[in-house]
């Protein structure tokens, strides 16, 4: 789960593991908002298989697709929350 505050539609690549990817549309506000990422969203670009697994990921990146501008979009408060809790 993370937080991010952005007052222009975005769209932004988050990858785990360099092999698993998920395009993710950013939507404008003047507020904060939140999002969650499940792990079966995440996937697989070579093979298109979900991720099973947070326990798996080593490493996570965050990309702009062709056109969009990450650095409109301010981050903050990653971690890990349980899907079922919130």
């Amino acid at each position: 789960m993370f937080d991010f505050y952005c007052t222009q539609p975005q769209k932004i690549i988050f990858k785990a593991n360099d092999h698993f990817q998920k395009i993710i549309n950013i939507s404008a506000s003047n507020e904060w908002q939140s999002m969650v990422l499940q792990s079966n969203e995440i996937i697989n670009r070579h093979n298109q298989y979900p991720l099973s697994s947070w326990d798996q990921v080593k490493k996570v990146g965050l990309n702009s697709v062709d056109g969009y501008d990450i650095t409109q979009i301010v981050f903050a408060n990653f971690r890990w929350v349980d899907a079922n809790q919130n």
